[in-house]
């Protein structure tokens, strides 16, 4: 290792450090009350949350609507906060908590796929709304680890601290949710292998 490379690696872990205080200090002062300090994790965390809201739910405004409730719940938990985990993994347990709940009590309906989309005309904007459309069918537990994994990109550890699955299970999951996902579009597709 050289010494450039070896100051960008403490540069680096200096950021992280500054970036970790700095969160300490905003979940400390909004655990007591402070406003700010709960924007600023707002901020820093709504758009993953959100992100990971609109593939369980049927439309933005539901999406909307669950993100704001999940904020509410940290808000209102974060003296129970206790750092044995991270934040962020802490508050994407409370998303999937809050997700899960939401799926047992109303069961979201998603919109079946239309007629009209059987027919793929190669538009990869018609593919991704397809796709989209397939992973709500999915059944709820391996649409969260395939979302989580594949689109939003945690590891398999780190579903796990946020699920509570097993790592051996968030694998199952997203290994049966990845062969659903090729046999459905390959139906919708014609029965192209090249999905």
């Amino acid at each position: 290792m050289t010494l450039k490379s070896s100051t960008m690696l403490s540069h680096t872990h200096q950021t992280k450090d500054a970036a970790s205080s700095q969160e300490q200090s905003w979940l400390e002062a909004a655990s007591n009350g402070d406003v700010e300090a709960f924007n600023r994790l707002y901020e820093k965390y709504s758009g993953t949350v959100f992100s990971l809201c609109m593939h369980f739910c049927s439309s933005r405004e539901d999406a909307e609507e669950v993100c704001q409730e999940i904020f509410i719940t940290i808000y209102k938990n974060l003296k129970q906060f206790r750092g044995r985990a991270s934040f962020s993994t802490w508050a994407y347990r409370i998303t999937v908590n809050t997700l899960n709940s939401r799926f047992r009590k109303k069961k979201i309906q998603t919109e079946s796929l239309q007629p009209d989309w059987v027919q793929s005309n190669g538009n990869s904007a018609h593919l991704n709304l397809l796709l989209t459309e397939i992973i709500k069918d999915l059944p709820h537990k391996m649409r969260v680890v395939f979302v989580l994994h594949d689109r939003m990109g945690f590891s398999h550890e780190e579903i796990s601290q946020i699920t509570g699955y097993k790592t051996g299970t968030s694998r199952s999951h997203l290994c049966r949710a990845r062969m659903q996902l090729r046999e459905k579009l390959t139906k919708v597709r014609g029965g192209s292998e090249s999905v």
